[in-house]
């Protein structure tokens, strides 16, 4: 993996925009995302990547592929176990918490479409309105973020109950190292579909390794 340079940093500005809500962190401002919740693992600060949208980790991870920049996928930082923490102050972190629109409820089919960003406890508020609740609960709802959770397949109190995420997930959007979105929502309503391979339970549990979530259709 290659040393980020000041070339480096301006592509990642010019993908991240001028909006209010990407942007880019480095130095100090950025210490916070470089250590987890436990403090045992920490590392030197260096840059956080806050995109807003699929297209932008798209052209992030696309840059960062062909120019062998490190990524790391960050969510709620809630895992306890220092995956979300660069080892390395030359790793790029993609904190997805910008991603945070709850994009759709459709009660009729009990299905909710979330961006990777939203935190668990806000989805289940959302829920609650329509008389709906998420299928996994547990002590981190106000930090965890929904695409975390199914990168490590988290479980909860609720497990037992309504099973695994890898039961309630009914479409993903993630994006591939090299940038490619692979978009396996195109029959998010449909909770019976055995049109050849589930791809998307080799992204849950996956700890970020194969690709980013960015969108995801959970059963409620």
């Amino acid at each position: 993996m290659k040393k980020i340079t000041k070339q480096d940093v301006e592509v990642f500005r010019k993908i991240l925009g001028s909006g209010q809500r990407s942007k880019l962190l480095m130095g100090e401002e950025a210490s916070p995302y470089f250590c987890d919740w436990t403090g045992a693992f920490k590392t030197v600060p260096g840059m956080v990547a806050f995109p807003d949208s699929t297209e932008q980790v798209s052209h992030l991870l696309s840059f960062c592929s062909a120019q062998a920049i490190g990524v790391v996928p960050q969510g709620g930082l809630t895992g306890l176990v220092g995956g979300g923490v660069p080892r390395s102050p030359n790793e790029l972190v993609i904190n997805l918490s910008k991603m945070d629109q709850i994009l759709e409820v459709n009660k009729e089919h009990a299905i909710a479409s979330l961006e990777a960003g939203v935190i668990l406890e806000i989805a289940d508020k959302e829920l609650s309105a329509h008389n709906l609740m998420m299928p996994v609960d547990l002590g981190a709802k106000g930090s965890c973020q929904i695409g975390g959770l199914l990168a490590c397949n988290a479980g909860g109190t609720r497990f037992r109950r309504y099973g695994s995420l890898h039961a309630n997930c009914n479409g993903l959007e993630m994006v591939l190292p090299d940038g490619m979105v692979l978009d396996l929502r195109r029959s998010r309503l449909l909770r019976k579909n055995n049109t050849g391979l589930d791809l998307k339970h080799l992204f849950i549990g996956s700890e970020g390794t194969l690709g980013i979530i960015t969108k995801a259709d959970i059963l409620c």
